[in-house]
């Protein structure tokens, strides 16, 4: 393995850990929209219930979020909101490059998650300890689980490691590369027309 390609997988591994951090940011806005709809009446579970349930569609529209934006406009963002004004913005990045790390984020998450899934046994009974057989569907993407939640089970440990740090990550990386894909296809369709301005003509 030659340097350049070290540096790249170190890079990828990177950007996958920054999926998480990802997550934590988007910690508040989670629960500001559990107090809209609770105060509005529309649910009446607690957070970590709404948290738990809204999980994985909610990493799929933060991932589809994030991938609206250019990269180097959202570090400019972030200097300006802590307050760290430079004359230099942030370097443009070339987009439209295949190769780069944040866009193959979502391979290693993604190689787990097929290694988990595939290894996954369905039984005859719940891997909660009850009656009810599970699919590998509804163990990883459903909410079906949620009704045999045993927190001293070692069995729940495991689901909801399956489900936080393993499927919540490959989504967001996901549907993040997806977006940006599709946000640079609609500017290659539909370009900005960049108007110079021209003295008046006397």
């Amino acid at each position: 393995m030659t340097r350049s390609q070290f540096l790249w997988c170190l890079k990828l591994l990177g950007y996958w850990l920054l999926a998480y951090i990802a997550i934590q940011v988007a910690a508040p806005v989670r629960y500001v929209l559990w107090w809209m709809l609770r105060s509005g009446g529309r649910i009446h579970e607690p957070l970590g219930l709404f948290n738990t349930r809204t999980y994985l569609p909610f990493q799929i529209a933060w991932g589809c979020f994030l991938g609206l934006f250019p990269l180097p406009r959202v570090v400019d963002a972030f200097r300006v909101m802590f307050g760290r004004f430079r004359r230099t913005l942030a370097p443009e990045v070339d987009e439209r490059h295949r190769r780069r790390p944040i866009l193959w984020a979502w391979a290693p998450p993604t190689a787990i998650f097929l290694l988990r899934f595939l290894s996954f046994h369905v039984q005859n009974e719940s891997v909660f300890g009850g009656n009810v057989g599970v699919t590998r569907w509804q163990y990883f993407f459903s909410n079906y689980m949620l009704e045999w939640l045993n927190l001293t089970d070692p069995l729940t440990l495991r689901w909801m490691i399956d489900r936080l740090a393993i499927a919540g990550p490959m989504l967001l990386t996901i549907a993040y590369a997806v977006t940006v894909h599709l946000r640079l296809r609609m500017q290659e369709r539909w370009p900005l027309q960049k108007t110079a301005s021209e003295p008046p003509a006397i």
